[in-house]
């Protein structure tokens, strides 16, 4: 009598079935590619970071001397001028802004890489009747923007740019480039023009319009 024979419906397998097979060149070449995507997703990340926070601490600096400077200008003698030198004088600058020049064709250079400068200017009425701040061009137009949304609320008036002085504007302020008035003395503001004139990074410098006292 022959023995009973079982067959095993698992086929044998191969000793090295188990056996990690290894990294192969094209598992190396997508795990090299997905972390170069990452790296500079995160390198992107934190250069838009860092300069977003140059921008407002320009932007906020800015505003403190908008605020401060007409006070001081309009207590000191007539034969002060308004000037970046005089600002730079005075104490309320940021230590980390350089001073360039001297009198009225001084400028202060800022984080953003653009210049300040600051003259008498009139706004309405009598002549020299207020100050201008001056930011150079140059600046992109998420810099441009920037500076306009948050310097424009305490302005009397705000241009940029270059062409006709548009938005209500009945008396025009004076010692500026020209341009488009973002918002003109009459308190008119226009969103539109402020994208438009601040895209223009070869002519758009901001010009904020300050009060004297």
């Amino acid at each position: 009598m022959k023995p009973l024979l079982f067959k095993s419906k698992y086929k044998h397998q191969p000793k090295n079935f188990h056996a990690q097979q290894g990294i192969t060149a094209v598992d190396l070449v997508i795990v090299l590619a997905v972390a170069a995507v990452i790296i500079a997703g995160i390198g992107l990340t934190a250069k838009a970071l860092f300069s977003d926070a140059k921008i407002n601490a320009d932007a906020n600096d800015l505003q403190y001397i908008m605020t401060k400077y007409p006070q001081t200008f309009a207590a000191a003698p007539d034969t002060l001028a308004a000037t970046a030198q005089n600002v730079n004088l005075s104490g309320i600058a940021p230590t980390s802004w350089t001073l360039n020049g001297a009198g009225p064709a001084s400028s202060l250079s800022m984080k953003i890489g653009r210049n300040l400068s600051v003259a008498p200017a009139t706004i309405t009425g009598a002549a020299a009747n207020g100050i201008s701040f001056n930011v150079s061009a140059g600046m992109s137009a998420n810099e441009c923007n920037a500076f306009v949304s948050q310097l424009m609320n305490i302005s009397s008036a705000v241009v940029v740019g270059a062409g006709p002085n548009a938005v209500g504007n009945p008396a025009p302020v004076t010692n500026t480039p020209a341009g488009t008035a973002i918002k003109g003395t009459d308190g008119t503001t226009s969103a539109a023009a402020m994208t438009a004139q601040c895209a223009n990074t070869a002519t758009n410098q901001i010009v904020f319009y300050m009060p004297k006292g």
